[in-house]
């Protein structure tokens, strides 16, 4: 005979407290770790990937050509290349006014990486059942509901993975390009408004932060997905900032590896970047809410020669979700 439906609630929440107690456990234990090593030798000793992921950053430089602080960025980020501080200001940061170990979406390396699209379909996530639905992006096409057959897969063996009374929460899949373009226009022009100082060139790079180019955005191939964790009766679980939240707005804490955010919601970023990083997704490290695979990003941090998937127009799609050729 099955427990009544309270004890069972019961029981899924204390099952969960528990994930949550003992992950933030071991992601203290690891951050004293690294934070020992560090100081002791420079990440000569101790936890082997923390050493080889800095043994392999350069220091860099700020605008007054003074040593810029560099710091562990964790389970998800890339090997440092950028490290800008927020506020434009030189001078040294640290982890809250930082962009630390980020290779942003603009950067020549993402952008002159070739497209081999494999032709796979968008399908609609709500005729599978891998994830939750949110309606906040809700367009009259269902746009947002389109993602290609390898990260709807993906996602559901991230879903499988998760500890029991938690859901991933889908917010935005396909993004048609020309949503795209006033998306990064209407982010661009904010910036400038706010920093007269930078030039076409800087604002360009600085908007990848928070909103991709369209040309190469990972939306409008379908490759990407703004998504969170909610648990079983569809209320989201604290991840420290809002899902869209600008590096303004949340003074650098929608950064995957913020360290302002509560330990509570540290954890609860731990919990979704181990179900979909040992899916093969890949994060992009200014947003902790967008995932994508198969993109240049993912090609970039993947080691791939070439993305499997380029800009889509749902347009020019046959009813099977395949280009039209005709």
């Amino acid at each position: 005979m099955g427990l009544p439906a309270a004890g069972a609630r019961f029981v899924a929440r204390s099952y969960r407290v528990a994930i949550v107690v003992v992950t933030a456990l071991a992601l203290a234990a690891l951050q004293l770790r690294a934070g020992s090593d560090l100081e002791a030798s420079g990440a000569g000793v101790g936890d082997a990937s923390v050493a080889e992921r800095l043994d392999r950053r350069p220091p860099r430089l700020d605008g007054a050509g003074q040593d810029l602080q560099l710091v562990d960025v964790g389970l998800c980020a890339p090997v440092v290349e950028v490290v800008e501080p927020l506020d434009g200001k030189a001078g040294r940061c640290d982890k809250l006014d930082c962009v630390n170990v980020i290779v942003l979406m603009a950067d020549a390396r993402v952008t002159g990486i070739p497209v081999e699209d494999c032709g796979e379909p968008l399908i609609d996530l709500s005729t599978c059942d891998v994830t939750r639905i949110d309606g906040r992006k809700t367009d009259p096409a269902g746009d947002w509901r389109q993602l290609r057959t390898g990260v709807v897969d993906r996602l559901g063996h991230a879903a499988s993975a998760l500890p029991r009374g938690l859901q991933l929460l889908h917010i935005e899949g396909y993004r048609p390009a020309r949503l795209q373009a006033r998306y990064f226009n209407a982010y661009r022009t904010q910036l400038a408004a706010s920093r007269p100082d930078l030039d076409h060139a800087e604002l360009h790079r600085l908007a990848s932060r928070y909103v991709s180019p369209p040309d190469i955005a990972p939306h409008s191939a379908g490759a990407a997905i703004d998504l969170t964790l909610c648990e079983d009766d569809g209320s989201e679980v604290d991840m420290g900032t809002r899902v869209n939240a600008s590096p303004e707005e949340s003074g650098g804490g929608c950064y995957t590896d913020a360290a302002s955010i509560s330990a509570e919601a540290r954890v609860n970023r731990g919990v979704l970047i181990a179900a979909l990083s040992e899916a093969g997704l890949i994060n992009y490290p200014t947003e902790w809410w967008h995932w994508s695979y198969g993109d240049r990003y993912w090609a970039l941090q993947s080691g791939s020669p070439v993305a499997k998937y380029g800009t889509v127009d749902r347009s020019l799609m046959n009813e099977f979700g395949q280009r039209d050729l005709a």
